[in-house]
């Protein structure tokens, strides 16, 4: 179970809420909107290492994925040229 606080209730309950953040995620929210989250650590690194989402350069990019890649973009997509700011070897 989650615990849900509006920006201006945080400021005032900073410390008391750290100390709740290491039991149950702590939403922080200004206009009725999240806008943040208080987690335990340990919980924040086990999601990040989860993420196996990375930037990758094109020449790191295997030739099947380049070949799916190519056939689910569009056409018009595909044949436009570069933008001038690419540089081109």
């Amino acid at each position: 179970m989650q615990t849900t606080v509006s920006a201006a209730e945080f400021q005032k309950r900073a410390v008391r809420l750290l100390k709740r953040s290491g039991k149950t995620p702590v939403v922080i929210s200004r206009n009725r909107k999240p806008i943040g989250v208080l987690m335990d650590f340990a919980e924040y690194e086990r999601l990040k290492a989860r993420d196996s989402r990375r930037a990758r350069y094109l020449h790191e990019v295997s030739e099947e994925w380049l070949g799916i890649l190519d056939q689910s973009l569009p056409e018009d997509l595909i044949s436009a040229e570069a933008p001038s700011s690419v540089v081109e070897d």
